[in-house]
């Protein structure tokens, strides 16, 4: 008897090949996302409740300053975490799609010398490419305001007269010489209660906004040329703006301390 008679055409591995009908079940009793995906939940609940503690410790005590490592750290975690989850949710998305399902759960015979042909033989779909196109990474809307909060927070503590990328095309800031204004337009006085507008984005000092409104009554906002209407209820703190101005005082009160010591 020749080789070519009991010996496969191809004796390397093919590139699919099954598990042994064993290992199915435990393989399938391994593959539970929801305990993983809860925990991964859990954690950015965590992540996000101690960066928000963090923050608001520090505004509330104006002789500390904001520690960049920590929230450094604090948005390398939570990226993290949100990467972890939309790999779960690429493995849901193998359970879930139907040509992958209706591939697992078809009866073939173990690999072995004997079968090594018929593997070979296969056609498989593209599965990679089946999960690529049925599922994106993505933030949810909670994720998205919390990352992005976290990132302007880091880049505002350094440039705190600088635009961010997405308010180079916000009407409602106000800016002058390509720096963002720290002052309330009303008073032209440094902001130390900022309130937006949720209506149309421009920022007042609190005490000059309230001063302007009355309890149930809406008025036009009074920027001029803003054609929104305003009412108390539209008003929240600008937490951004706030960390603005408790990061260019601190740099103001460090160049003060440079030039005495220079004198």
């Amino acid at each position: 008897m020749s080789e070519s008679e009991y010996l496969p055409s191809k004796l390397s591995l093919p590139t699919y090949v099954p598990l042994q009908r064993t290992l199915v079940k435990e393989y399938e009793s391994l593959f539970q996302l929801r305990t993983t995906q809860n925990l991964l939940q859990q954690q950015k609940k965590q992540i996000t409740e101690h960066c928000d503690n963090y923050i608001n410790f520090v505004l509330d005590n104006d002789k500390l300053d904001f520690d960049e490592n920590i929230l450094t750290n604090c948005l390398n975690t939570f990226e993290n975490l949100v990467e972890s989850n939309n790999e779960i949710e690429k493995l849901k998305s193998i359970q879930d799609h139907p040509d992958i399902k209706k591939f697992a759960s078809r009866e073939e015979n173990d690999c072995k010398l004997e079968t090594l042909d018929s593997f070979h033989n296969i056609t498989n779909d593209q599965f990679p490419d089946i999960i690529k196109q049925k599922h994106t990474d993505a933030l949810v809307q909670a994720d998205f305001d919390f990352h992005k909060f976290l990132k302007n927070v880091l880049f505002v503590i350094k440039k705190p007269e600088d635009q961010l990328i997405e308010e180079e095309e916000d009407d409602g800031l106000a800016i002058s010489g390509g720096k963002v204004s720290l002052k309330d337009p009303l008073t032209l006085d440094y902001y130390r209660e900022p309130y937006k507008s949720l209506k149309c984005n421009h920022i007042f000092e609190k005490s000059s906004i309230l001063a302007n409104l009355r309890p149930n009554q809406i008025k036009q906002c009074p920027i001029e040329a803003c054609d929104s209407s305003l009412s108390i209820n539209d008003l929240v703190l600008d937490k951004l703006m706030v960390i603005r101005i408790r990061s260019f005082k601190r740099m103001e009160r460090k160049d003060d301390a440079d030039i005495e010591a220079v004198v």
